[in-house]
């Protein structure tokens, strides 16, 4: 039998065959073409006007011994018309993923043109001044009941949706899994990767206060408890503890929302040099917002008692983003101070302040606003960044001492160690004396 051979068509037929095409079908002869043989080349030609790719080379030869197992004429319109519809199908698809990437890309070059470092700022700027105005007037009853639970509402929103966005520093890692039509913000990530590990708690980390990657489960019944609270509310009757609770909490819980927007905003790598500051300073105004909302509900709540279900939708999710807001700003600037400093003693000196800082401030708001829970969030906080600074150690006992992110861990493990046990057990106290 002569070896097959492929022509520049690729319809890959007999050479003989090939020839007796070229003459027609001379009935009579004594070498008519076979039922088979006349399938194969209306199959080879069909791949080629269907446009197969050389990738499918293998799928159309399977389909040739189909059609030669059985040469009936339904073998071969089955087979056509199968084909026909998966690359159909396949460019239908190939054209929703193309437009779907152009889309995500478009959106991406549109927030990341508006992501101005001073634009930013200035934004930061204004709804802290706003802050009291729209506390004044949703407790003075100028912006109505419905009006308050859905700015409560959007802002909840437009938070979860500002941390979907990727491109952070924190979410690096988790970037680099994502679709082709990112490729761009990939490729930033991959250059500013140093930035990245300043913040973690192993060996390449500079910071002192660097929590293990446990601590930040806390996001989760923290974003849960929100989205409680925000649906919660909408089914209130205005004239309810709950809503006194709501309305009290509302100024300071919308802008913590748009604060936690314009942190997700800033905490990326295009912010150099001074401006690496901003994130920190978004952080803090969280940290504030909540604070204030925290410290309304609980002169209320002081007067008015509240059940344990109407407390965990209402007033413990506040109490936890709070606690939680207030250790990560802290975190945050001493990632903000070794990444644009970077001198070991300037980074032990800020870890130092931190660890004490966030001990002293936990226990003084867990005693004065019996708030056992804020002082247990950041008992949690130090706990994870004192197993940071053991990770550090353990990680880097063949190198340099006294290099920035090194020195001074042991004595920051101690620090940390000790504030999450004083902390702990303050707010032990605490809960006790107010339950009990």
């Amino acid at each position: 039998m002569t070896a097959p051979m492929v022509n520049r068509n690729g319809l890959g037929l007999h050479k003989d065959t090939r020839s007796r095409l070229g003459k027609g079908f001379p009935v009579g002869s004594n070498h008519p073409l076979t039922l088979s043989e006349t399938h194969l080349y209306f199959v080879r030609a069909s791949q080629r006007l269907i446009g197969m790719r050389r990738s499918g080379e293998e799928k159309g030869e399977t389909t040739l011994k189909t059609c030669a197992s059985d040469p009936g004429p339904m073998s071969f319109v089955n087979i056509v018309t199968t084909q026909r519809a998966e690359h159909v199908q396949n460019s239908c698809t190939d054209a929703k993923e193309s437009k779907s990437h152009t889309k995500m890309g478009g959106s991406s070059e549109l927030l990341r043109a508006l992501n101005a470092p001073p634009l930013v700022a200035a934004t930061g700027i204004v709804v802290l001044s706003l802050m009291p105005v729209v506390e004044q007037a949703i407790l003075e009853g100028k912006i109505a009941w419905p009006v308050v639970k859905a700015l409560n509402l959007l802002s909840y929103v437009l938070n979860f949706v500002a941390t979907q966005q990727p491109g952070r520093i924190d979410g690096i890692r988790q970037d680099k899994k994502t679709s082709t039509a990112r490729s761009k913000i990939q490729k930033e990530s991959s250059r500013d990767q140093a930035d990245v590990e300043i913040y973690l708690a192993g060996r390449r980390g500079k910071t002192l206060l660097a929590p293990s990657g446990w601590a930040f489960a806390i996001w989760a019944p923290i974003f849960l408890g929100e989205l409680a609270f925000v649906m919660a509310s909408l089914f209130l009757k205005e004239k309810s503890l709950e809503a006194a609770v709501v309305k009290q909490s509302s100024g300071g819980f919308v802008a913590s929302q748009v604060f936690q927007a314009l942190w997700t905003a800033s905490f990326r790598p295009r912010y150099r040099g001074n401006a690496i500051f901003i994130s920190g300073a978004m952080l803090s105004a969280i940290a504030y917002s909540l604070s204030q909302a925290h410290r309304r509900i609980v002169q209320l709540c002081s007067h008015q008692k509240m059940s344990v279900v109407s407390f965990l939708v209402f007033v413990l999710p506040i109490a936890l983003h709070f606690g939680w807001t207030t250790a990560a700003a802290l975190v945050n600037w001493n990632g903000s101070v070794a990444q644009r400093i970077g001198t070991p003693l300037a980074t032990a000196g800020v870890g130092y302040i931190s660890a004490i800082g966030a001990t002293v401030l936990g226990i003084y708001l867990t005693r004065t606003r019996s708030a056992p829970t804020v002082g247990a969030v950041l008992a949690w906080a130090l706990a994870a960044c004192a197993t940071g600074m053991t990770e550090r150690l353990q990680s880097t006992k063949r190198e340099e001492k006294n290099r920035a992110g090194v020195y001074g861990a042991r004595t920051q493990r101690l620090l940390c160690g000790i504030g999450s046990a004083l902390l702990a057990a303050n707010s032990i106290l605490t809960f006790v004396r107010i339950y009990y």
